[in-house]
């Protein structure tokens, strides 16, 4: 994942790794709402910290 940002030129500043944060990977299946719910407030803390600096 970094060697692709590093040739688009992005330096990442958060790195969330969705498995550790409830995500549960299916081949050809889809996440549960308890899973996107989880996921997604981990995602708008992580926007969070970004905006305050």
């Amino acid at each position: 994942m970094h060697a692709c940002l590093a040739n688009a030129g992005v330096v990442p500043d958060q790195h969330l790794v969705l498995n550790r944060l409830g995500a549960v990977k299916r081949q050809h299946g889809e996440c549960t709402e308890g899973e996107v719910e989880a996921v997604w407030r981990e995602v708008e803390a992580a926007l969070e910290r970004l905006a305050a600096g």
